[in-house]
């Protein structure tokens, strides 16, 4: 069982991340109908599909042009892989919250990571999660100030987009205060690693958020 929940998380973040990446770069999630490579357009192979094996037979690079494939798709086929296999340990519908949760985090950090763009309409799949945070109405109103605050650090510093403050917003009132600041704290600390590695002046910020939001999924269901 826990093997088909494997590939089933892992196939389903595939999925996901193709469609996110097709939209973010104007194309429709069905066409192509075949997979290519971004560098040199070649089309995939089978066994380079697979998800997670697909990038470790290739070493990381592109089978015909060798161009590096980033490790950011294979990293979240692996997370949600892990998170399915983890599921099914409490309700039905608990189990159906967090899958639908996750899914619509990789999403959005695709979309996030190819365009710097997020889809609005998608933060609908986090609704869910208020069926197990139960948030308050203070936790409303917090998150009224709060985005009001991030709103006008955003406007002066550059250092967030739109979509990075309606996410942290949204997060303030589906966990609530103490939940939000450690996700933002967790999130932080993975941008400075980042920053550190990378060496880049500007990086994704909803990506780390949805790997905190991840972990703090996990953490609480266990």
């Amino acid at each position: 069982m826990l093997i088909i929940l494997f590939i089933t998380g892992a196939s389903l973040a595939s999925f996901i991340t193709l469609c996110a990446q097709r939209l973010a770069t104007h194309e429709l999630p069905w066409l192509p109908r075949h997979s290519y490579c971004n560098a040199c357009q070649q089309q995939l192979a089978w066994w380079q599909l697979i998800p997670i094996v697909g990038y470790c037979l290739q070493a990381g690079r592109c089978h015909y042009c060798h161009q590096r494939i980033t490790c950011y798709f294979p990293l979240v086929e692996l997370l949600t892989a892990v998170a399915f296999s983890s599921l099914f340990c409490l309700s039905p519908l608990h189990d159906l919250v967090i899958a639908i949760a996750i899914l619509t985090l990789v999403f959005i950090s695709t979309t996030d990571m190819v365009a710097q763009f997020v889809y609005p309409l998608a933060y609908c799949g986090l609704f869910p999660l208020a069926l197990i945070t139960n948030p308050s109405l203070v936790g409303a109103v917090e998150a009224a100030v709060l985005a009001i605050c991030l709103h006008c650090f955003a406007t002066r510093t550059r250092a967030l987009g739109s979509g990075d403050v309606e996410l942290l917003v949204l997060l303030w009132i589906i966990f609530g205060g103490i939940t939000s600041l450690i996700i933002i704290q967790i999130s932080s600390v993975i941008m400075l690693a980042c920053f550190a590695l990378s060496k880049q002046k500007r990086l994704p910020f909803i990506p780390a958020i949805s790997l905190a939001v991840y972990l703090i999924l996990f953490y609480q269901q266990y």
